[in-house]
């Protein structure tokens, strides 16, 4: 039943705003549910604002069937990107409510090169003067090209990159792209002078002799160090060279934050300094090194407020990894101290094999004070006993939290971002 206007007018402002919120709520399984937000809008004048503000605060130029897939049609991305021109030409008001947008580009040439598509893109982008976070990557149209990677085309550069809305820009997350050399990541930040966060997520990077870089033509500004990183199924060599090829390391040796699914010592001991948050997303079938000085000093140090960890049942090597941590934690009695510790277990065969280990890890005799919080978050139901059950030291500390999270809950503590559908269906 709708809410009269007359009556929505005398509702306290954080009523509505609380409505809509919850209405709006992402981590909700189906994310945000746009019908619902239209329907809600017709609930009162002083519905309308608030409604538009979270139906336009995310917006995807393509269309996808699910939150992290971004296959289908070259046309169905050109159809969406000239509709929301339209709209916002038609709708001024609407732009500044634009918070994020992704863009799956087509990669082919001929396609790209469609004037109308450009214009579109360069008509969007003028406008968005509240953007903070863009998101790149090409459009897969079949499973081939959905694990391959391609370079940014250059007629995308002007309209998107280039724009005045990207001077402002906070987060940048590129996915699938191919590089010519890392130096090109530096030439890429030189475009946002208040960026702090850079997500890589399945980047390539091919050298290329006749490709001549622009770097010169693009560094005219000092902007200032990164806060965020998230490297994902990057080469193993990227950090290290992005510090050799870098004219600015401050940009990536003063981090607060880091999200990775390859273990990097180098990184860590970088940015010892500042880091006060690790995120280690262990992906399906890798192999679980033994991990260097760098965490253990992180984690027995002052600076680090929380690590968070993603556990599978066909991780190679984990439990000799974390029996490895434990060996090396008796010499260091603040290991863990007064840290947050996230750990997301994504089968229920984990429980039996590992929780064991952890609750000696983090609550064995050895550690004083340890953790003021052991959170461990699961993909799975009806399992919060048992797994009490296995960590009792912790349990018994009081600082041991178990919780049941949603799929969509889940897959945004642990970073996701492929399509499982697609990759499931091509492997």
């Amino acid at each position: 039943m709708s809410v009269d206007s007359s009556e929505s007018r005398h509702l306290p402002q954080e009523l509505i705003d609380a409505i809509v919120d919850s209405v709006a709520d992402p981590r909700q399984d189906g994310g945000i549910h746009e019908e619902t937000l239209r329907a809600c809008s017709l609930a009162g004048r002083a519905f309308v604002r608030p409604c538009q503000q979270r139906l336009f605060s995310s917006l995807k130029l393509y269309t996808a069937h699910n939150s992290f897939c971004a296959r289908g049609t070259e046309a169905s991305v050109i159809q969406t990107s000239l509709q929301l021109a339209q709209v916002l030409r038609d709708s001024p008001h609407l732009a500044p409510y634009v918070r994020q947008v992704s863009v799956a580009y087509p990669k082919s040439i001929s396609v790209l090169y469609e004037p109308e598509y450009l214009q579109a893109l360069a008509d969007v982008f003028q406008h968005l003067s509240g953007l903070e976070t863009l998101a790149l990557q090409p459009r897969p149209i079949n499973g081939h090209e959905i694990r391959t990677s391609s370079p940014i085309p250059q007629d995308l550069v002007a309209p998107v990159l280039l724009s005045p809305s990207c001077e402002n820009l906070r987060r940048l997350e590129l996915t699938r792209i191919r590089l010519t050399n890392i130096a090109e990541i530096e030439d890429i930040l030189g475009v946002a002078n208040q960026l702090k966060e850079l997500v890589l997520r399945d980047i390539r990077i091919y050298e290329d002799d006749e490709r001549v870089s622009s770097r010169e033509t693009t560094r005219y500004r000092r902007p200032p160090p990164l806060e965020y990183l998230e490297l994902r199924v990057v080469p193993s060599y990227f950090y290290q060279e992005a510090l050799e090829a870098f004219v600015d390391r401050s940009r990536i040796t003063n981090l607060r934050s880091i999200c990775i699914d390859e273990y990097d010592d180098l990184i860590l001991r970088s940015n010892a300094s500042t880091l006060e948050e690790i995120c280690m997303i262990r992906q399906h079938g890798q192999d679980v090194h033994l991990v260097g000085t760098g965490l253990l000093d992180a984690l027995s140090g002052p600076v680090l407020r929380s690590l968070h960890l993603k556990l599978t049942r066909d991780l190679t090597n984990l439990p000799t990894n974390i029996q490895h941590i434990r060996n090396l934690t008796n010499t260091r009695a603040a290991f863990g101290a007064n840290k947050s510790i996230f750990i997301n277990l994504q089968d229920e065969s984990l429980l039996s094999q590992l929780l064991s280990d952890i609750d000696d890890l983090f609550g064995g005799a050895h550690i004083h004070p340890g953790p003021k919080r052991v959170v461990m978050q699961l993909a799975f139901r009806g399992r919060i006993q048992e797994v009490r059950g296995w960590m009792p030291s912790l349990d018994a500390r009081g600082v041991l939290e178990v919780m049941e999270l949603t799929d969509a809950r889940f897959a945004a503590e642990t970073r996701q971002y492929r399509c499982t559908e697609c990759y499931e269906f091509e492997a």
